[in-house]
């Protein structure tokens, strides 16, 4: 079960909080690190609901996930430096790791794009029909450098461009 961490802990329950994670990396024979960060709300309780039987997701803060990895004296799983996680979680579980990981990607799933979110490549429209129907879009379009037209109901991309870089 996914509980965000408030905001301000005191010393006790930050300890508290270490030791729970600690009974769990000690527990869990499979402990993978997730990272949540753009992960819309609808979409990681999907998840949760999913995986409830079989998988348990924390999200703590990065400094006591660190804290619980060390005290636990798991070593090995200690890549949540390496990792750049921006907002990391673990994810505990008794079922073998490839079926786990499998699990993971079937309830995979994209979602839209927002505003100051890094590219991961070139977006790139190509020429010819878009199949949208004239309205706002076509501005939109058209204040993104590209050049269009409607035709026959839709919008059509007179010349291929780029309108997002990488990155």
């Amino acid at each position: 079960m996914v509980q965000p961490t408030p905001k301000h802990l005191t010393r006790e329950e930050k300890e508290e909080v270490v030791e729970q994670m600690e009974e769990q990396i000690e527990e869990h024979p499979v402990i993978g690190i997730l990272d949540m960060h753009n992960l819309p709300s609808k979409q990681l309780q999907q998840i949760k609901k999913e995986m409830k039987e079989f998988a348990n997701i924390r999200m703590e803060r990065k400094t006591l996930m660190k804290l619980a990895i060390e005290n636990a004296g798991k070593e090995e799983i200690d890549q949540l430096d390496e990792n750049d996680a921006t907002q990391p979680a673990f994810i505990f579980s008794n079922k073998d790791p490839f079926q786990l990981y499998s699990l993971i990607q079937q309830n995979k799933s994209s979602a839209a794009a927002q505003g100051g979110e890094e590219a991961p490549s070139d977006i790139e429209i190509p020429e010819g029909d878009t199949g949208i129907g004239p309205g706002p879009m076509l501005g939109k379009l058209q204040g993104a450098g590209l050049q269009v037209q409607v035709d026959d109901g839709s919008i059509h991309v007179q010349n291929p461009g780029v309108i997002v870089d990488k990155g």
